[in-house]
């Protein structure tokens, strides 16, 4: 969410152009109400360990990923499938590990759950809107996702960057 606000400036701060605002305030809200990140991301990790929760939501997002049959998101496919299993990997390690350990590394593993679960849903959507035979956007908000979330790169290292910040610029 923050993300959103940063790439619209100032204008997403400005509720008449956008209504970021008010979803980055209630999400701040509902994160507060729920409890802080940390204590959310204690209680995964407890759900881990003593429920196994983690395997029904893998086989549901695996399950989803079976839908996506569009020739032409057989990368993004692919790439979605890679990271249901390096979340998987990463669930089990910090599943079985020592407490310090775990605690260290449960965020960011529940971070790349969100991401996983966000891309298998964006890839749902961009195979729906193809389906139906639309022309969509939604290839461009998946590319820029893989850019960003999958595919990473060192602005300062890789010319990469260079291309994910000419992608940004092109769609603002």
């Amino acid at each position: 969410m923050r993300d959103g606000i940063e790439v619209l400036g100032g204008n997403g701060t400005i509720e008449e152009f956008s209504v970021l605002p008010r979803l980055y305030r209630d999400a701040i809200v509902l994160e507060s109400w729920e409890g802080t990140h940390n204590t959310l991301c204690a209680q995964v990790l407890r759900d881990f360990r003593q429920r196994n929760l983690h395997r029904p939501w893998l086989a549901e997002l695996r399950a989803a990923l079976e839908g996506v049959t569009q020739e032409s998101l057989r990368d993004h496919r692919a790439r979605a499938a890679a990271l249901l299993e390096e979340v998987a990997r990463r669930i089990e390690r910090v599943a079985g590990a020592e407490p310090a350990f775990a605690e260290r590394h449960i965020r960011f593993v529940v971070d790349r759950m969100c991401v996983a679960a966000a891309f298998v849903a964006l890839l749902l959507e961009l195979e729906w809107d193809l389906a139906q035979g639309w022309g969509s956007d939604k290839a461009q908000v998946v590319e820029g996702f893989r850019m960003l979330h999958l595919d990473p790169t060192d602005p300062m290292e890789s010319e990469g960057a260079s291309e994910l910040q000419r992608f940004i610029s092109s769609t603002i």
